[in-house]
């Protein structure tokens, strides 16, 4: 006995220093995470201040359309959820009606069963009958139907209390869609403010680039700006704790799932800026608000405006690499966040200075760009 109650001792002290540490660790990672972030906005706060008006006036007219977007995506899956609610009150609704229309015509049965049998008491049932075990019989079968009379009424009583507040219910959904759509529509007008904002500010930023003649030099400033931020990035994380629940991402290669549903406009390696500059990631021809799944569990270590990439979303999988969704019109997780791979990030939409719309993809290991070809998965015919 003694044995088992320090078994049970050593057991409980062990289960509580296993918790302790796992509260040590869970601590000391956010505690990198936060400290993380902030290297990371630091860094970006001091490259905002370069920011050319034109620049900024178009950050901040996509950061408006991104914040709409969002809440227009999070209006639209409201509505699914309420019409779902609705449908299934619905068919609620008609089965309890059929329910009650069936209770209904046994109940009056049943009261015609009892009004007629009403012409006898119990009490003359009972002395008409000569034999005893006919008249406990008799008073059985009474009492049976007595009781089924009273069940019948609460059946339907309950039915009916079940059924008004189906239709209460679905009146509240009904407004509820309603309101919903109000909401909708005027957010839908706040987008198409804001994408008029937004094409004001990218048509100036693009006038004042041909203006200075450098438009060279702004693609190379947009590229080593982005290379800075990794960079950066890169430093910042590796006082990070790397996740091991999940495969390695350097085990994933040619099996990542592709970000976003669409061809490949433009390839690795690829040339632009009159042949100065190749392309570090990949072009996905995607319709604008296409989903922009994560290709693998990480970290959001970045995700804000960019100069040359537009709306940009960084996800950190540990081990040095992180791949890149730039080129976005709405952004869905927040710096820090966890996600796992399938997981919805952004919508991809059209970035500054892109004629298509489009995601601009990247996957980077210690900072070095590598191709996205040899890790996603070959896409089925």
């Amino acid at each position: 006995m003694a044995l088992a109650l320090i078994t049970t001792g050593l057991i409980q002290v062990g289960a509580a220093s296993f918790a302790a540490e796992d509260r040590a660790e869970s601590a000391a990672e956010l505690e990198a995470v936060t400290a993380a972030i902030t290297d990371i906005e630091n860094w970006l706060e001091t490259a905002q201040a370069n920011y050319s008006r034109e620049e900024q006036e178009l950050r901040d007219a996509e950061m408006r359309l991104s914040t709409i977007n969002g809440e227009i995506t999070a209006l639209r899956h409201a509505q699914d959820d309420t019409r779902l609610a609705m449908a299934r009150l619905e068919e609620e609704r008609t089965t309890l009606e059929t329910e009650r229309a069936l209770q209904a015509s046994l109940l009056a049965q049943v009261l015609r069963a009892a009004y007629v049998a009403g012409e006898q008491s119990l009490l003359k049932l009972l002395l008409n009958q000569d034999d005893l075990n006919q008249s406990e019989r008799m008073l059985h079968y009474y009492r049976r139907f007595s009781e089924s009379r009273v069940a019948a009424l609460e059946t339907f009583r309950t039915t009916l209390d079940t059924l008004e507040s189906v239709n209460s219910n679905l009146e509240l959904q009904s407004l509820a869609l309603a309101e919903q759509q109000r909401a909708l529509q005027v957010e839908l007008a706040a987008r198409e403010h804001a994408l008029s904002t937004r094409q004001q500010s990218l048509t100036a930023l693009q006038a004042s680039i041909q203006e200075r003649g450098s438009e060279l030099e702004n693609l190379q400033v947009s590229q080593q700006q982005l290379q800075a931020l990794i960079e950066r990035i890169d430093q910042a994380i590796q006082r990070i704790p790397v996740n091991v629940d999940y495969t390695p991402f350097a085990e994933r290669r040619g099996t990542l799932p592709r970000p976003v549903a669409g061809a490949v406009a433009n390839a690795f390696g690829t040339r632009y800026g009159d042949g100065n500059l190749q392309r570090q990631g990949i072009d996905f021809a995607s319709a604008p608000g296409t989903p922009v799944q994560a290709i693998h569990p990480g970290r959001v270590v970045f995700a804000d405006w960019l100069r040359g990439a537009g709306l940009l979303i960084i996800l950190d999988h540990g081990d040095g690499y992180m791949s890149l969704y730039g080129n976005n019109e709405a952004l869905a997780r927040a710096p820090g966040d966890w996600v796992n791979a399938g997981e919805v990030v952004a919508t991809s939409g059209t970035g500054a200075g892109e004629a298509a719309a489009g995601l601009y993809f990247e996957i980077r290991h210690h900072g070095t760009p590598e191709n996205p070809a040899n890790w996603l998965a070959t896409p089925s015919p």
